[in-house]
């Protein structure tokens, strides 16, 4: 009797991809199981936890201002708290574009740069830092580093344009604001060259 070599083929090819449809889902979630067992979420204690989520609670109602007291709280305890940065330096960004007086404004775009800067410090702190996540794992820390830095980016823009808006009219505040953003933004040459340019033109 011969083989049945062909029927035994296409038993073993059978096999294999059975074998392989199996195990490939299986790879999937073991490596999706691995990569979640190595999310670092920054740890809170006591009080700070607490103050944490009461900040949470106040930011979901809406509540800015007491939501700002409460990270506030948190950095009392946990100076390099990422999320905690990160929320005060928006609820600054966010109230600057609800301001109408000019004062206001730009003391809360000067707010959200601090509070976003101390964010990108806080997150080079951590040697691992791509591990991170906030609290809730919703963001990671690759997001909120590419969220300060492009909200870093976004400030220098609104505070050059407000200068701009100035410069004819009220040069002395103009001036001002230019020479704030040279010290905050030192490697940016746009102020320093407008305010040459005025020079030149007197």
């Amino acid at each position: 009797m011969k083989p049945n070599i062909k029927g035994n083929l296409v038993v073993f090819l059978w096999i294999v991809f059975a074998s392989w449809k199996f195990a490939l889902p299986c790879f999937f979630i073991i490596i999706s199981s691995c990569s979640h067992l190595e999310v670092k979420i920054q740890p809170l204690s006591g009080n700070a936890r607490v103050n944490f989520r009461s900040a949470r609670i106040y930011l979901t109602e809406g509540l800015n201002d007491r939501a700002m007291e409460s990270f506030l709280r948190v950095l009392e305890d946990a100076p390099d708290h990422v999320e905690s940065l990160w929320v005060i330096g928006n609820i600054y960004y966010d109230a600057a574009e609800d301001l109408y007086d000019l004062d206001e404004t730009i003391a809360a775009l000067k707010s959200a740069f601090e509070y976003h800067t101390l964010t990108l410090d806080a997150i080079d702190n951590l040697p691992d830092w791509e591990a991170y996540t906030d609290q809730n794992q919703k963001y990671t820390f690759s997001y909120i580093r590419d969220d300060s830095e492009l909200t870093l980016e976004s400030i220098y823009l609104r505070i050059y344009e407000i200068a701009d808006s100035l410069f004819e009219e009220d040069f002395e505040t103009a001036e001002g604001l230019l020479n704030d953003l040279l010290e905050m933004y030192p490697d940016r040459t746009l102020p320093a060259w407008r305010l040459r340019l005025k020079q030149e033109i007197k």
